[in-house]
């Protein structure tokens, strides 16, 4: 699919900067960048939407693989999807792509970025690993178990 944004990006409630910091208007779907550690059941939520999520699983390449675990990381490692059209695009969430491979998640996710004290950590799509926890609040009930590690902002999936 083609991660041009939709010319009607009204569609989308503008960001309110307390639960979200960016959105694009992309595959009939409002995407945003939550703000530091809410889920996206809260982020939609704000944003008069509901999570949509789980209806959203396979819109791009995952930047994970199926078993046994291939991950496609570092600077330049996945251009198809979400998470790096926001990278490229205005970066609200300040994420850094470190020179190390990521790309693998231990979570389902439409992308994060992770910076605590040990760890600079950017995620990009990960949703079609079987053997993935539902802990980063990606999809409609799913609690946010990384918010105390320094998940600082995630992308969501709203309408």
């Amino acid at each position: 699919p083609s991660l041009t944004p939709s010319p009607s990006p009204f569609l989308c409630t503008p960001p309110d900067q307390e639960y979200t910091v960016g959105v694009t208007y992309q595959l009939d779907r409002c995407w945003y960048v939550t703000a530091n550690g809410y889920t996206c059941d809260q982020a939609c939520d704000a944003m008069s939407l509901s999570n949509a999520g789980s209806n959203s699983l396979k819109l791009w390449e995952d930047a994970c693989g199926n078993p046994p675990l291939s991950c496609k990381g570092g600077p330049n490692a996945h251009t198809g999807d979400i998470g790096y059209w926001f990278y490229q695009n205005g970066n609200p969430g300040n994420w850094t792509i470190p020179d190390t491979p990521e790309g693998c998640s231990p979570c389902l996710t439409f992308g994060y970025y992770l910076k605590n004290n040990q760890q600079t950590v950017t995620h990009w799509k990960c949703t079609s690993q079987p053997f993935i926890s539902n802990t980063c609040g990606t999809l409609p009930g799913d609690p946010n178990s990384k918010k105390f590690e320094g998940l600082n902002s995630m992308i969501c999936a709203c309408r």
